[in-house]
């Protein structure tokens, strides 16, 4: 199933000379209900691999390439090309585009003192002033990696529930 082939068409006025055209509506919007993405049973965590694009990871889970608006949708990507990871190449384009010295100091932080010491996303840390006390530096760099790594870490519908999914999609869809 090709994602703009199953969004409505309108009627659509392009030279304001009341001729009308039907074109594709791209503003329709689908959105996963929560409670689908933080089911465990339907989704599996999944780590993009550098260079792979959602048409890679739907082909190697769906057996498909034209289920990429699933992987986007499931993960709330809303744009490929700033929600979605970088490749190693594009990523070292955009530090060198983006800061004048990647090994620059971006913030300062220190481990949370209760809770959970350690997570892949970082979210045991807190970003404090340069003078707290033990606070250490986060470059650059290593500020933009960590952006990456979250964006890398997606979620995967299972197959065996893909129909299901396309039909709901397709029921919301054209209302």
């Amino acid at each position: 199933m090709q994602y703009f082939n199953t969004l409505p068409k309108i009627a659509y006025d392009l030279e304001g000379k009341e001729e009308f055209n039907l074109i594709t509506d791209i503003f329709r919007f689908f959105k996963v209900r929560d409670g689908i993405v933080d089911e465990a049973v339907l989704l599996d965590k999944y780590e993009v691999k550098d260079g792979e694009t959602p048409e890679m990871v739907s082909n190697r889970f769906y057996d498909s390439v034209y289920y990429h608006w699933v992987v986007m949708s499931v993960n709330k990507i809303k744009s490929r090309y700033y929600d979605w990871p970088m490749s190693q190449v594009q990523f070292g384009k955009y530090l060198k585009d983006k800061y004048e010295n990647p090994g620059a100091i971006h913030h300062y932080e220190i481990d949370q003192l209760s809770g959970p010491t350690a997570s892949l996303d970082n979210s045991h840390v807190i970003e404090v002033n340069a003078d707290y006390p033990n606070a250490y530096p986060v470059s650059n760099r290593e500020y933009e990696e960590r952006l990456q790594t979250k964006k890398r870490l997606i979620k995967i519908l299972n197959p065996e529930y893909l129909e299901d999914f396309v039909q709901e999609y397709q029921r919301i869809i054209t209302r």
